[in-house]
């Protein structure tokens, strides 16, 4: 029988989790490949073995079916392969029954994989399996934005079902927020009129503090092979934005309600699901669910829930090593966003200086990219967004000297 450090892992696409994977495959020796766009950092990382890029002009799915299903390429087969991001999630499931012919992927569904990245489908599958859910609506044509309009509160949320399709139109959004009805019938003109599918929903009062996180895997026997529970403190922006302070905390409440959904729904395999508790009825509600590693991975992995390589274990040796032991106060912060997020709440006074502090200070603590055993994923990111920034810079006096005025 191989040992468990002896096949090799591919990770298709990702970012921030797939820099977490290589450097949680790396620490024991196991070779790692990724297939990514060439402005990935992970292809930065010392424990990248190999890099299949994903050239101009193909979609993710093109590319990997080449490099998978048409290619013979020895040394990636039998390979463990792990999704980085919902197009990989969306080529694994919707191409299941080859690809396990030649690799070993995770056990999950197809159908309710491929339910996970529809954002529609999550929620009604959710309320089927009685958890709370904020208010949704599925938008086909403008005029269900009218029948609609009198029952809502603003300001409101569009988000699109499908989100990797909906960030090729707008790479730095997540979604658009609505403060009237004429704003969201221009948001809504707009995404229908490049044939995005949407759905509006509520946004959750309270702040971004109120919001958690529940990761398990299930096995196809159905056992569990790990449980982990954590908090988001901050976001930038606040109430909308990406996660700047993570937590990891014993949240039994959230943990609950992730087994709740994931058993009521006959879910296999890795699971992530994020809540937020609305302070008019106290429920935790169902904000999205995640099929793969998410951004948040590094700060798992600190927390001493190496969760990437228990999966490899059971994927390889049919291990079953059940846990849900790991420590809790490890926090993941990214730096530069949360220090625009304190700005944010101190100036509607939200926040002082030293409670800001104290929320930051002292070990243990884990960054997006940064690490000293694998520094350059962290320098390359560093000098990309410091040039990015004097470029603005330079653009802007350029503008002002010719006279042009200067959009905020």
């Amino acid at each position: 029988m191989k040992t468990s450090n002896s096949v090799p892992v591919l990770i298709l696409g990702g970012q921030e989790n797939t820099i977490s994977l290589l450097r949680s495959f790396g620490k024991r020796n196991i070779k790692v490949y990724i297939s990514v766009r060439h402005n990935s950092l992970a292809i930065k990382s010392r424990h990248c073995h190999k890099v299949f890029t994903i050239p101009d002009g193909k979609t993710d799915g093109e590319a990997w079916q080449e490099l998978l299903l048409f290619d013979e390429r020895p040394e990636l087969r039998g390979c463990v392969i792990f999704p980085g991001s919902d197009e990989a999630v969306d080529f694994l499931a919707s191409n299941r029954r080859r690809l396990k012919k030649r690799y070993r992927i995770d056990c999950f569904r197809s159908g309710i994989h491929l339910a996970m990245l529809d954002k529609f489908k999550t929620l009604a599958l959710a309320q089927k399996a009685e958890c709370p859910t904020p208010a949704f609506f599925k938008i086909d044509i403008e005029d269900d934005v009218e029948k609609i309009i009198p029952g809502i509160l603003f300001p409101i949320m569009v988000k699109p079902i499908h989100s990797h399709i909906f960030t090729k139109y707008y790479p730095s959004r997540k979604y658009f927020i609505a403060q009237n009805e004429s704003e969201l019938r221009h948001i809504v003109g707009e995404l229908l009129g490049k044939k995005i599918e949407i759905i509006i929903t509520e946004m959750i009062p309270g702040a971004d503090d109120q919001q958690s996180a529940y990761f398990t895997y299930i096995t196809e026997s159905g056992e569990v092979l790990f449980e982990y529970t954590h908090q988001i403190i901050r976001r930038y922006p606040r109430n909308s934005g990406l996660a700047c302070l993570t937590i990891s905390r014993d949240l039994p409440e959230t943990a609950e309600m992730g087994r709740r959904f994931f058993n009521g729904i006959g879910y296999q395999g890795m699971g992530h699901i994020e809540f937020k508790r609305d302070p008019r009825d106290g429920k935790l509600k169902i904000i999205e669910c995640n099929p793969r590693m998410s951004a948040a991975q590094a700060v798992v992995t600190k927390s001493g829930l190496d969760m990437a390589f228990y999966i490899y274990d059971y994927l390889v040796n049919g291990k079953v090593t059940q846990t849900s032991k790991y420590r809790t106060g490890v926090r993941r912060w990214w730096v530069m966003l949360d220090i625009l997020s304190f700005l944010e709440l101190r100036r509607i006074g939200e926040i002082t200086f030293m409670q800001w502090i104290k929320t930051v200070n002292g070990p243990p603590l884990v960054f997006p990219y940064f690490s000293l055993n694998d520094p350059m994923p962290f320098v390359c990111k560093f000098y990309g967004d410091i040039s990015r920034f004097f470029k603005k810079k330079v653009k802007s006096l350029w503008l002002v000297r010719k006279g042009f005025p200067i959009q905020s």
